[in-house]
């Protein structure tokens, strides 16, 4: 007797393309490769690698932790959400009012320039990848008319928006790439490898994953978002005094 014919479906079966399209978005924006600029900002890194505060990669881990945990966390993380939800909402008003108020939580002058600086590279970008007359071309024109700063968090959300990635998805993209570029910018400071940048990246998985979900739950009371990190940010005060500086920030 033959043995019934087992049926094996189809690996597509029950895949949502649109799903499949917004998680290339999102790698599409997180990737080093997008023309923002992240690469030329260490946020303070630098001056902590200066001033001997980090010196081997337990310091690193600790100060990348430090900076995810107490500044992108309760500040560009949350406000991306709500950033993202006002362009889901077609709400231009609110959006540019998010981006106000992302700016205003960034103390240190070289960190506003910052994520002015990248947020508007984004913005130009993202303007080629998004339908004419979208949320993002009206933040955009805002940006270019001095409406509004432009910052980085809110420029990821609102395009993460348009381009169909999911809030969840889009800022647990943009804490990887935070902290990606935070570990670049230490390979070139520090004497640190590859493989231990790696392995912090891996250790510190379970933390962006807690932060994306934190964010996700605050980002309907944005205005109650309070980064602070004193140390990190005295850190970048000092930066811009540096007889030296490799980086911008």
């Amino acid at each position: 007797m033959l043995a019934p014919t087992t049926t094996i479906a189809s690996p597509r079966a029950g895949v949502s393309v649109a799903g499949h399209l917004g998680f290339l978005a999102a790698l599409q924006l997180a990737d080093s490769a997008f023309p923002a600029g992240l690469y030329a900002f260490s946020h303070g890194l630098e001056t902590a690698a200066q001033e001997g505060h980090v010196r081997s990669a337990q310091d690193l881990e600790r100060f990348v932790e430090d900076w995810l945990t107490w500044q992108v966390g309760p500040g560009d993380a949350t406000l991306l959400v709500a950033a993202h939800r006002a362009c889901t909402r077609g709400a231009t008003d609110v959006l540019l009012e998010i981006d106000a108020y992302c700016a205003a939580t960034k103390l240190a002058r070289e960190a506003r320039e910052a994520s002015v600086k990248t947020g508007g590279r984004l913005l130009a970008t993202a303007t080629t990848m998004v339908p004419a007359g979208s949320v993002v071309h009206r933040l955009h024109d805002a940006v270019r008319r001095g409406q509004t700063p432009g910052t980085y968090a809110i420029a990821f959300g609102a395009t993460s928006a348009a381009l169909g990635v999911g809030e969840a998805t889009a800022v647990l993209a943009d804490l990887h790439s935070a902290a990606t570029g935070l570990l670049g910018a230490a390979l070139r400071l520090l004497r640190i490898d590859h493989q231990q940048t790696q392995g912090i990246l891996r250790r510190l998985a379970p933390l962006l994953a807690e932060i994306a979900d934190t964010a996700v739950e605050r980002a309907a009371d944005w205005r109650s978002a309070r980064p602070c990190g004193p140390f990190v940010e005295v850190l970048q005060m000092r930066h811009e005094a540096a007889h030296v500086r490799l980086f911008m920030s």
